[in-house]
């Protein structure tokens, strides 16, 4: 009675070991980072956001940071501040933290 316990046991923990990654790739996943100009100055209140889920987003604090929980099927991240040239960035699979300089625009006034 004992023997089919235990390989009861081993085939279930092998089901659920074998499992456990397919969950873990359909989770949501935490990434964060920082935001600032060329001069490494906070860029405050500025836009991140996921592209093509535009109401998927946050904005940066007093220091510039952000964090922001995104879906597996995110692929890229928009970052946009009035006076700045927006930047897209490839979300990477291993990656979490994403520290972006923006450039200043220069835009001619009429």
């Amino acid at each position: 009675m004992r023997q089919p316990l235990l390989l009861l046991g081993a085939i279930v923990s092998l089901l659920l070991m074998n499992t456990s990654p397919l969950y873990a790739q359909d989770a949501e996943r935490t990434i964060f980072g920082a935001l600032t100009d060329t001069k490494g100055e906070p860029l405050i209140g500025a836009n991140v956001y996921v592209k093509g889920i535009s109401t998927l987003g946050t904005i940066t604090d007093f220091n510039g940071e952000f964090e922001l929980s995104v879906p597996p099927k995110a692929k890229t991240l928009i970052f946009s501040y009035v006076g700045y040239a927006t930047k897209e960035v490839t979300i990477k699979k291993y990656q979490e933290e994403y520290n972006v300089k923006l450039k200043a625009q220069v835009s001619s006034m009429r």
